[in-house]
């Protein structure tokens, strides 16, 4: 993308929207009055090393975020001490790690053509199709938490390629993952240091229940939290049996998920460093790409005016890029077999739901 820039008002403060894609990292700089003031791309690259197998790496998608972050602000030429605040959106796609911190955690590799010892290949894509098998064994359970997907677990979702990775990995292979994110989850734990698991994330891509109480510990609540007897059923026992902790880094005991752009932490001395930020700059809960672009979408001033929630839930968002997603919001779930996916991740009173 061409670098654009627009002249800078000092009155306003800076928030940086980090937006990664399929092939690229997007950093946009926009005031507080909702002025575009700078943007910068830069690609990153994919491996194809087999039909249907699409992986990439980790550590070049987060050094290609700092540098089109540091050219943003070289090109809208503000302090860096301006920037108040930070968000991130990303593909859906599977990353593996150890655990630990992202001082002392290790890219795992998820890429059987090098017998999963390339640990620069540590991401299975969001349009990867490697996981049909396990996809469809997922189906076949017919398990109530499967209409929230229109009772059929796509074979994109996160469950069938880590059920994958169980499956075809050697049992030392398969105990090195001790941390398995969505891509947006796995930013902002890069950034901030702690684990924040994104509600949208975990919701629409891994099958995690959440109600109206979001936000709140679920472990108390039958209805709220990873559902273990289902990983059982489609052979995840073992991650059951840890609390669920290899899943995002949240279980279900205690921990929470949080709503998109809620404040979650800070950026961490090593990641300001990196983007060329001031360490503590505010980081907000983190969302998949196709939904940010749903919420500035159903969220946008039409004739002068902003959009309320209730005429927000009037509109249809259709966001197209590698893919096409089509997204609407409702007071209610409406539940369509084979059609939509239906999740309670963009407010406690809202349900997303989208094909």
């Amino acid at each position: 993308m061409q670098p654009t820039s627009s002249p800078f008002d000092d009155n306003n403060h800076v928030f940086l929207g980090v937006d990664v894609g399929s092939g690229s990292s997007r950093a946009a700089l926009i005031t507080s009055s909702g002025n575009l003031i700078a943007i910068y791309s830069t690609p990153f690259s994919t491996s194809r090393p087999a039909p249907d197998y699409f992986e990439q790496s980790s550590d070049e998608i987060w050094a290609s975020i700092c540098t089109s972050v540091k050219a943003a602000i070289a090109l809208a030429k503000i302090d860096p001490a301006q920037v108040k605040g930070i968000g991130f959106d990303a593909t859906c796609s599977l990353v593996a790690f150890t655990s630990g911190t992202p001082d002392t955690a290790r890219p795992v590799s998820i890429s059987p053509s090098s017998n999963f010892e390339d640990h620069n290949r540590n991401i299975i894509m969001w349009c990867d199709h490697r996981a049909k098998e396990q996809a469809i064994r997922i189906t076949e359970t017919k398990h109530d938490i499967l209409k929230n997907i229109g009772g059929i677990m796509s074979l994109e979702m996160e469950l069938p390629k880590t059920l994958w990775l169980k499956d075809n990995m050697s049992q030392e292979q398969w105990k090195k993952i001790g941390r398995l994110f969505d891509l947006p989850d796995f930013l902002t734990w890069r950034a901030t240091g702690d684990y924040f698991p994104s509600r949208c994330s975990v919701v629409c891509k891994w099958c995690y229940k959440a109600g109206p109480e979001s936000g709140e510990s679920s472990s108390h609540v039958k209805n709220h939290g990873w559902p273990e007897d289902f990983l059982r059923q489609i052979g995840l026992g073992e991650i059951a049996d840890d609390d669920c902790q290899k899943l995002c880094g949240v279980g279900n005991a205690g921990q929470r998920v949080h709503f998109a752009g809620e404040h979650i932490g800070g950026l961490t001395e090593r990641a300001a460093g990196e983007l060329g930020l001031i360490a503590g700059t505010a980081v907000g809960g983190a969302v998949i790409d196709a939904y940010a672009g749903a919420i500035g979408t159903l969220g946008a001033k039409l004739n002068g005016t902003q959009a309320t929630v209730e005429e927000a839930s009037k509109r249809i968002s259709s966001i197209c890029g590698t893919s096409s997603c089509h997204l609407v919001m409702s007071g209610k779930p409406i539940f369509v077999p084979g059609k939509l996916n239906v999740s309670l991740s963009f407010n406690q009173t809202y349900w997303r739901m989208g094909k």
